[in-house]
């Protein structure tokens, strides 16, 4: 009877184990794609934000023109694009498929 208590008092401590280690391996799992999402909006906010402070210093320095046309363009869709593009990212990599296909035997 002892022999059996110790041999379940085993294998539950096991079991808790291994559940511990799925949770830490989630989180792992959760902080990893964290960082490479946090990597990838500054890849895409970063020329972003280089090209918003050449913008505002262009604009200081250029007077106002009467009669002048707009062939340029404005890049504020591409901008937005590209946020919307890493939201995206972002999400998708966060709720992505976690599970642990991996047989567990008592």
């Amino acid at each position: 009877m002892k022999l059996q208590l110790e041999q379940s008092g085993k294998r539950i401590a096991r079991l808790i184990l291994n559940e511990i280690s799925k949770k830490r391996e989630y989180i792992m799992n959760l902080l990893k794609k964290t960082a490479i999402c946090l990597a990838a909006s500054s890849m895409l906010v970063a020329p972003v934000a280089a090209s918003a402070t050449q913008a505002v210093e262009a604009a200081r320095a250029v007077s106002t023109v009467d009669g002048e046309n707009e062939l340029e363009g404005s890049s504020g869709w591409i901008i937005m694009a590209l946020a919307a593009v890493g939201i995206i990212v972002a999400i998708v990599v966060l709720t992505g498929d976690d599970d642990d296909d991996s047989p567990t035997s008592p």
